[in-house]
Parts: structure tokens; C-alpha cells; sequence
């Protein structure tokens, strides 16, 4: 018996009579019906184990007074912005993230940070294959048992 209080997940229904049991099969088959969240680019800069003071320093001596020999202002901003631009990309660049706009439902932060996790180690094993990590991880596999 199969009960439900939402029958338009379903298409087709019915009952199979394998002949080898007392029992009947009873298949349902279920509507595709994928929800997919859309996604977004964000763009950001992460300062984090970035030395800054070298930042600061390259700034105080970029030779910002070049911009004086231009007569319009929005020449003089352009470059001034570019000169900025390019000296701050060169210790803090840019980087793009490809993000959901929503979370699904049942997500929780423990979740979220637990794939970081595994994404992280995933992502450093490979570089560190050796063989004494291979036995460092064997050897801590069987004592732990």
C-alpha cells in the first residue's frame, strides 16, 4: 500500500505481480521536477596573508604628481585611476567567485563548513602524494581500529 498527500509528484503507478512471492511489487514513478537555484559572479579582494606595508609603501612612491600635466580632470582621474588600479591588483588582486544566489533549504552553516573542509584537504592531497604519507596514514588508520 502506498499512501500520499501529494499525488502530482507522481506520473505512473501501479502493481507487478513477479510470480515468484505471495507478494505484489508496487512501483510509482516520480515527476523530474529539479529546482535549480540560479548563480551569481562576485568579485572581491582578499587581503589575508597579503603584506601590506609593501602596498603602502609602493603607493607613497608611485609618482602621482604626473597626473598635473593633464588639462582636463577627467583625463587627470583616468589616470590617476589607472595608476591606483594597477598597483593595488599587483598585491591584492581581484578574484571572482561563482555563488548561489539562495541556499538550499537545508543547508546549515555546519554543512557549508565541513565542505570547505573536505574541499581544502581534497584539494592538498594530490600535491603532497609521497609515499610517507601514504604510510603515515596507513599507520594512523590501524592503530585507531
Amino acid at each position: 500500500m502506498l499512501l500520499t498527500n501529494t499525488p502530482e509528484l507522481f506520473k505512473k503507478c501501479g502493481v507487478y505481480n513477479p510470480e515468484i512471492s505471495d507478494h505484489h511489487l508496487i512501483y510509482v514513478e516520480m515527476t523530474e521536477k529539479v529546482c535549480q537555484y540560479k548563480t551569481r559572479i562576485i568579485t572581491f579582494r582578499r587581503t589575508k596573508n597579503r603584506d601590506l606595508e609593501l602596498l603602502y609603501q609602493e603607493l607613497i612612491n608611485t609618482p602621482w604628481y604626473v597626473s598635473d600635466i593633464f588639462t582636463f580632470i577627467d583625463v587627470e582621474y583616468d589616470y590617476w585611476r589607472g595608476l591606483f588600479e594597477s598597483v593595488v591588483n599587483k598585491y591584492v588582486p581581484v578574484k571572482r567567485k561563482k555563488v548561489k544566489e539562495q541556499d538550499i533549504p537545508y543547508m546549515t552553516r555546519v554543512w557549508k563548513n565541513a565542505l570547505r573542509k573536505e574541499r581544502k584537504y581534497t584539494g592538498k592531497f594530490p600535491k603532497y602524494c609521497m609515499a610517507e604519507n601514504l604510510e603515515l596514514a596507513n599507520s594512523r588508520g590501524s592503530t585507531e581500529t
